[in-house]
């Protein structure tokens, strides 16, 4: 499937850094917390369908402040407010699955075994 490029992200606006990262930098004094969803807005209402949903991940550096931004269902808590570097990087993912799979919802999860 051809995409149209010009629908995408191609690199990182913030290299060596996080958008996170930036905001704390400019608001010392706040304390920023980052969450990223990492799914269509179609699979947030699929409750009660026997799928897994897709993971929410968490990033910060202040627990507190990472606690109030918890919901209870499928957060995956990454660690510092740094790691949020990954999440940025996120959305380059996004073009070469939907040349595999075309433009049909999808999420990220991640899974483990019990």
């Amino acid at each position: 499937m051809l995409v149209d490029e010009r629908s995408f992200a191609a690199e990182s606006l913030y290299p060596g850094s996080s958008l996170a990262e930036n905001v704390q930098r400019v608001l010392p004094s706040s304390r920023v917390v980052k969450a990223l969803s990492t799914m269509h807005a179609g699979l947030v209402v699929r409750t009660g369908t026997g799928l897994d949903l897709p993971s929410v991940f968490l990033f910060g550096d202040e627990t507190g402040a990472k606690e109030r931004a918890r919901e209870p269902r499928h957060i995956v808590d990454l660690g510092a407010l740094a790691t949020a570097r990954w999440a940025d990087q996120f959305i380059l993912a996004v073009r070469p699955v939907v040349e595999v799979f075309g433009p049909v919802p999808f999420g990220l999860a991640v899974v483990r075994s019990r």
